[in-house]
């Protein structure tokens, strides 16, 4: 009896080796279902066979669960012809992607023109970097229309776009800091690239290769920049910028600001060179005005010339010197038609009556004791101070009437002496007469 018992434990035990085998092609042919993994070791792969005329694919379901869907993967008539792979929600009536025959991959698409294609629908494509806990995403896709554009953002804020957001053959670029762009008049526009080639800031109406609407800043005003007109380091004609280290603005024809020292430096190796250099300097910039004739120079040398004339911040104005002592101070000569001097105090009290004229005994005696005239100054001080045009005038004025009243006077004393010259020939004459009568008696 314990031995039956025996065998009828072993034969139960063994029951399932003794039993064939349930293969995946048992369970779908039977249409039982299973709870195990399903692995093959077939060295070419599980195959899923469609029979003529019909597609093949295999098919995930998971509508058993509340939310699930029933996805195909396979050929599942998306795509004309049975050449195709498409991944379709059935549930939904969605193929969000397929590959042709002919290699084209499409996205929301099951007829691809390229070799990849993402149909309509916002946004096209997006990143999500999980490196950050918001929503930070980047994005490419189109809007109704077809125009396609690029978006870069954090799903809702912050969001740029860049593409063509009309019709037209243009490109803008927009920023928006409150919602997500889901049309160009969310955004604030950045920039705008016409269909001709103009590009416009904060304006959708270039009339220019560049227009702006709104300032411009450069950064590094100190560092020798500099927007040049012509072929970099080569034949730059003219240059706008700022000097190294002061940020003294540059106006510069044939020369342009060095970027390492305060200096200007050769941009043309042949022409003339013209610059104006404003506040080239924190304290004492002022204006300067360099001017060199047309030569032959080494693009970079540095312009060795100091300014030909300089404004200085307090208004004075230097030509041919860089430290002027007045308000215009001229190392040269000055060719002019006329010069007007505006003068107060000339010596009109000359001619007044109480006015002690020197004599010209006392005028002889200082220019023999000095050297030069009374109240003139000396060659020695004029060589050593200049010369004040509107007080020499002065003083010049005041001899010329002293003198005047001098010759006057000399004047006076000459027609007294011919009035007693007249006289005495008049009784020479009677004298005469007087005498030849009194010779006859």
């Amino acid at each position: 009896m314990i031995k039956n018992l025996f065998l009828i434990a072993a034969l139960i035990a063994l029951s399932p080796l003794l039993l064939p085998a349930q293969t995946l092609q048992n369970v779908t042919d039977n249409g039982n279902t299973t709870h195990n993994k399903i692995i093959s070791y077939n060295p070419v792969g599980m195959e899923v066979i469609g029979t003529y005329g019909s597609p093949a694919y295999l098919v995930i379901d998971q509508t058993a669960n509340s939310g699930g869907k029933r996805w195909r993967f396979g050929h599942t008539g998306g795509a004309p012809g049975f050449g195709s792979f498409d991944i379709s929600n059935v549930t939904d009536n969605l193929i969000p992607f397929s590959i042709a025959a002919n290699g084209f991959t499409g996205i929301g698409t099951t007829t691809p023109v390229s070799l990849l294609e993402l149909s309509s629908g916002t946004p096209k494509f997006t990143l999500s970097p999980v490196a950050y806990s918001g929503n930070y995403r980047s994005s490419f896709g189109t809007r109704s229309g077809a125009q396609a554009y690029l978006t870069f953002g954090n799903n809702a804020l912050n969001e740029m776009r860049i593409g063509n957001t009309g019709v037209g053959g243009y490109l803008n670029i927009y920023t928006n800091n409150t919602k997500e762009l889901t049309d160009e008049s969310d955004g604030n526009l950045a920039m705008h690239f016409a269909a001709n080639g103009s590009v416009g800031v904060a304006t959708t109406s270039p009339s220019q290769k560049l227009t702006v609407n709104g300032n411009l800043n450069v950064d590094n005003a100190t560092g020798g920049n500099y927007m040049g007109f012509g072929i970099p380091n080569h034949s730059e004609y003219a240059t706008i910028g700022t000097m190294y280290s002061s940020g003294g603005l540059v106006l510069a024809h044939g020369l342009k600001p060095k970027t390492n020292a305060a200096q200007l430096i050769f941009s043309h190796p042949t022409m003339s060179r013209n610059a104006i250099v404003l506040g080239d300097g924190f304290t004492d910039g002022g204006i300067k005005f360099y001017a060199k004739a047309s030569s032959t120079e080494t693009v970079g040398n540095v312009l060795a010339d100091d300014p030909v004339m300089q404004i200085t911040d307090g208004g004075r104005v230097g030509v041919g010197t860089t430290n002027p002592d007045e308000k215009l101070a001229v190392n040269g000569k000055i060719h002019a038609k006329e010069i007007r001097v505006d003068a107060t105090g000339l010596p009109d009290y000359v001619f007044e009556a109480d006015y002690q004229l020197p004599s010209l005994a006392e005028t002889e005696a200082f220019i023999k004791k000095n050297k030069h005239l009374p109240e003139v100054p000396s060659a020695a001080n004029v060589e050593r101070n200049g010369l004040e045009l509107g007080e020499m005038n002065k003083i010049l004025l005041k001899k010329i009437e002293e003198l005047t009243l001098h010759l006057i006077e000399k004047e006076k004393e000459i027609n007294q002496l011919k009035a007693t010259e007249r006289k005495t020939k008049e009784l020479e004459a009677r004298l005469a007469r007087l005498e030849g009568m009194v010779e006859r008696k």
